[in-house]
């Protein structure tokens, strides 16, 4: 199951985003870009004997634009939309917890004036 990819997808469903969403790098030089990415962390999935599994998962949303704002609240709506509860539409797991770690911050302002903004959020996941 790609995490990474289905979280992608939900988050593309429920808003509307500058730029397509790409997976673990930007993909170019451009100037408006969102990535999603694996923080790094220890792996935790606990297998159990009737093939159900949990676990945990920690990624990034970063978001690139020349509009300062434009970068941070996409953040915000991100985050807005992923700090629910309960979530069972990603990855068909049977329940889905979401919870931002890290509000978005300014992570850097290349001399053409681009910024690059993060966010941080956990994952913990069932599916039988």
């Amino acid at each position: 199951m790609d995490l990474l990819a289905n979280i992608a997808d939900f988050v593309d469903s429920k808003t509307s985003s500058y730029a397509a969403i790409k997976i673990n790098a930007f993909p170019g030089d451009s100037t408006e870009e969102i990535i999603i990415s694996a923080e790094p962390s220890e792996a935790v999935v606990k297998r159990f004997l009737d093939g159900s599994e949990e676990g945990e998962q920690a990624f990034s949303f970063r978001t690139r634009s020349t509009s300062q704002q434009t970068a941070r609240d996409q953040l915000e709506v991100y985050r807005n939309v992923l700090d629910l509860a309960e979530l069972t539409e990603i990855a068909g797991a049977v329940s889905i917890k979401c919870e931002p770690t890290a509000s978005p911050v300014l992570v850097s302002k290349s001399e053409g004036g681009v910024y690059e903004y993060s966010a941080s959020f956990r994952l913990e996941y069932f599916r039988a």
